[in-house]
């Protein structure tokens, strides 16, 4: 059986969305910081180191995940920051930021405490293609009752 030969991007070819790229600017807390600043247009004091493919896994039989970069800020909002190359049928994507926010909620909230002490937590895909109907650059989406 032919083995796949890996092929490496020159770097001078590597841009932003490549995964290499992506992971060594966001370790760069004031590039993430400002970065977050920017989408969501908030003002955030102080982050925590970024952590660059941060794994959670609830249980030994459970599908974990790996997250592209994982970051606090001083008021303990968590912020996952995903550059989604690939591209998935819109509901899968939109299952697949569900999924993410259940373990990072799980790996939160530690044995004991009361569920108001669960961290905020915020998912942000970044996709270098159109997404939806295509017509906007962010879309936002919120968990609410009605």
């Amino acid at each position: 059986m032919a083995q796949k030969r890996l092929v490496i991007k020159p770097w001078e070819d590597l841009t932003i969305s490549d995964d290499y790229m992506f992971k060594l600017v966001m370790k760069h807390k004031h590039i993430c910081k400002h970065l977050l600043e920017m989408i969501l247009g908030v003002k955030i004091k102080r982050l925590v180191d970024p952590e660059t493919e941060k794994p959670l896994k609830n249980r030994y039989e459970s599908k974990g995940i790996r997250l592209d970069v994982y970051v606090e800020d001083d008021e303990e909002t968590v912020y996952d920051i995903e550059m989604q190359v690939r591209r998935y049928p819109e509901a899968i994507l939109g299952r697949r930021t569900r999924y993410y926010r259940s373990v990072i909620d799980f790996d939160s909230l530690q044995a004991g405490l009361d569920y108001n002490k669960l961290k905020k937590s915020i998912i942000i895909f970044i996709c270098p293609f159109k997404i939806f109907d295509g017509k906007r650059h962010l879309y936002t989406f919120r968990n609410t009752c009605q």
